[in-house]
């Protein structure tokens, strides 16, 4: 909640204060760990469930490494997903995500969960870390002060897999920025499934990062305004309708914040409000999805219109090694993405990053900032944008970064908006040349400042506290809202 402002000396110190402790950081960490079966298709013990066989007690000690707890839980044949009192965790047979917000120590649960993957028959394939900027990195504990030392921590626990770490967005602006690091086994990933699949059935991640959202949004995620309940934020908010067909397991928090996981056989989503005025947040994911189900661009429009926000971070991804021979395979599902998102009533996009990722995948980044919130910033045109992202895929001699990451054979590519020349700015690439060309690019920020790959070191990791929060059963519906 806002501090009642004061207009003395002391009373202006009082504020600020007070705004310093109401402080929450609603950013989150998020880690996304995949597996296969050492023995076929099964465990050691013979089994089939492989990271579902985890008991309660397991996975109560692997969160308080992270500082967090289980408040609820909801299982269905795909999944296990738990609402936890700082975001969320999904487990499957192999594969687990683990979103974590405020100050906790995410990272400090990986080496445990790599030896609980073991004990039940499973070899670790990929791990995925990804997070936004950090409002106040300084509050943050060991080792999440800042992406060097996360992407340390990483390497450590992951025992020399090979690995890669990228910065999208504009590093001049605060909170612009996406940190991606990813590491993969390429061996063990043929072993995974392969799919040749349709366009429309390439699964993907889409993650929404928000802040400064209108203080009547943020009023109907506070304890009072529902009177406690759960259900009726979940409906006030208009989440039944942007989720309708999954089942949702909601927790509103007193006195004030909620968290939502939602399933659809093995998909899920996952939602997260820090409505505090002073530091609102909210977050919107959905993962395993198919444009068939959820459509990129209309899912983010509709984000964007029940929550407000002032400024809209989206991050659309997918695995490459997943799509037998297709690793272009959803440059259309993208493409119309980002011609959308450059469309979004009352927001302007403010810059377009895309990063490929090992063996195929790639992984785009958004900034789109809400009208008034633009004004104060230059002109720009969101068909500027768009035509400097397509173009950008018909040029040859890309600027290339002189850093270099460890495992990085060739520099990074960056290309910025000030080095595209007139030719190129005014050119509108046909859209096969952007197919053709999805691979070329390795990494490019048509609008913002490009940051080059992280160099690792090995560090070791320092134990912390654990958090408590109250164990609760809620019990989960199907929302059925028009979508």
């Amino acid at each position: 909640m806002s501090p009642i402002p004061m207009h003395t000396e002391t009373g202006v110190l009082a504020t600020a204060a007070a705004a310093e402790e109401s402080f929450f950081e609603g950013s989150e960490k998020r880690l996304e760990v995949d597996f296969v079966f050492t023995d076929g298709a099964r465990g050691s013990n013979g089994s089939t469930r492989g990271l579902r066989d985890l008991t309660r007690e397991q996975l109560d000690n692997l969160l308080e490494l992270a500082a967090c707890t289980i408040v609820s839980t909801y299982s269905n044949a795909f999944m296990d997903a738990y609402v936890l009192s700082e975001s969320s965790l999904f487990v499957l047979p192999t594969k687990l995500m683990l979103k974590t917000c405020g100050t906790t120590t995410l990272l400090q649960a990986l080496p445990t969960l790599l030896q609980l993957a073991e004990n039940v028959g499973l070899a670790l394939v990929s791990c995925k870390y990804s997070r936004t900027s950090f409002k106040n990195p300084g509050k943050q504990l060991f080792p999440h002060q800042s992406f060097d030392d996360e992407v340390d921590a990483l390497d450590a626990s992951l025992g020399g897999l090979p690995s890669r770490s990228y910065v999208l967005g504009d590093s001049r602006k605060s909170n612009c920025c996406w940190h991606v690091y990813v590491a993969v086994d390429d061996a063990r990933a043929q072993q995974q499934e392969q799919f040749t699949v349709e366009e429309a059935d390439v699964p993907f991640t889409l993650e929404c990062c928000m802040e400064g959202m209108r203080e009547d949004v943020c009023g109907k995620f506070f304890y009072k305004s529902c009177a406690g309940s759960a259900a009726t934020c979940t409906v006030k908010a208009g989440i039944d309708t942007l989720l309708s067909g999954f089942v949702v397991d909601d927790f509103l928090f007193e006195p004030c914040g909620y968290s939502m996981n939602g399933v659809d056989d093995g998909a899920f989503a996952t939602i997260h409000v820090t409505p505090e005025v002073d530091c609102s947040y909210a977050s919107v994911e959905t993962c395993g999805a198919t444009s068939r189900t959820v459509q990129p661009a209309l899912f983010v429009q509709d984000v964007a219109e029940r929550f407000r926000p002032r400024r809209l971070l989206a991050a659309l991804s997918y695995e490459g090694h997943l799509l037998h021979g297709r690793s272009g395979a959803s440059a259309d599902v993208h493409t119309q993405m980002a011609r959308a998102v450059c469309n979004i009533d009352g927001y302007h996009c403010d810059g377009v990053s895309v990063q490929s990722l090992p063996l195929g995948g790639n992984v785009f980044f958004f900034t789109l900032l809400s009208s008034d919130c633009f004004a104060a910033q230059k002109e720009f045109s969101p068909k500027v944008c768009w035509r400097k992202m397509s173009s950008l895929f018909g040029l040859v001699n890309a600027v290339q970064h002189p850093a270099k990451s460890a495992n990085d054979d060739e520099p990074t590519q960056v290309l910025r908006s000030n080095q595209l020349d007139d030719k190129s700015k005014t050119a509108m690439s046909p859209k096969s040349r952007l197919d053709d060309d999805l691979e070329m690019a390795e990494s490019v920020d048509v609008i913002g400042g490009g940051v080059p790959p992280v160099v690792a070191r090995p560090v070791q990791l320092a134990p912390v506290s654990s958090v408590g929060a109250p164990k609760t059963m809620v019990v989960p519906r199907k929302l059925t809202g028009a979508g």
